[in-house]
């Protein structure tokens, strides 16, 4: 999207949307969630920008324990309200929260999804 965006001057805004649900459920969500009044002040703001060129922004809300940076959706007016630690006391520890925020890919970046790329199955 970038390479189209500077070749052909266009407007694009990547966003990288984090765990879209009516409420956090797992630790991990504490750190990526985004609210869904969230989500559309993130799409209202990477609309409305005035000729944003490129841009990628994570798609999270304003989480205590957020990991990705929100300075590039901020940059487009993205300003989040919502904080996933509203729920932290309903979500219980599990076994997998580790494994799960070892990466950014989540529980599909753990073992139990890996397939060699050799693989043809």
């Amino acid at each position: 999207m970038s390479l189209y965006a500077d070749r052909y001057g266009l407007d694009a805004v990547a966003c990288r949307i984090g765990s879209f649900l009516p409420e956090p459920e797992t630790v991990r969500h504490l750190s990526t969630w985004l609210s869904h009044d969230d989500c559309v002040r993130m799409v209202e703001a990477s609309l409305t920008t005035p000729a944003p060129g490129f841009a990628a922004l994570y798609g999270i809300s304003a989480n205590t324990r957020g990991w990705w940076d929100l300075e590039a959706g901020r940059a487009l007016g993205y300003d989040p309200q919502d904080d996933a630690e509203e729920f932290a006391d309903r979500i219980d520890r599990r076994d997998a929260d580790d494994a799960e925020a070892a990466h950014v890919g989540g529980p599909f970046a753990t073992e139990e999804f890996y397939r060699s790329a050799l693989d043809r199955a």
